[in-house]
């Protein structure tokens, strides 16, 4: 599992995901994004960043976070 902000999300016409949940945290939006499988993700953007419900978005992982699900493995432990 990876955290909400790891992902970077962005409307794209063409977009893998699609937004279909929007929730407004105050200095973040916390949005849930469903996949081409079925699966969701969840994605925690700016404030700024405002896409409604049913906005197609690409998706990206954004690099330097560590991802502590891989533990001490130094190859792993940076998302690039």
């Amino acid at each position: 599992m990876l955290r909400p902000d790891y992902f970077d999300i962005k409307p794209a016409i063409n977009g893998i995901g699609e937004v279909v949940g929007r929730f407004f945290r105050g200095m973040h939006y916390l949005y849930r994004v469903r996949l081409p499988s079925g699966a969701a993700i969840w994605s925690l953007q700016h404030h700024t960043r405002n896409y409604p419900v049913g906005t197609r978005v690409s998706l990206q992982i954004m690099s330097g976070h560590k991802v502590l699900c891989f533990g001490n493995n130094p190859k792993l432990a940076n998302v690039e």
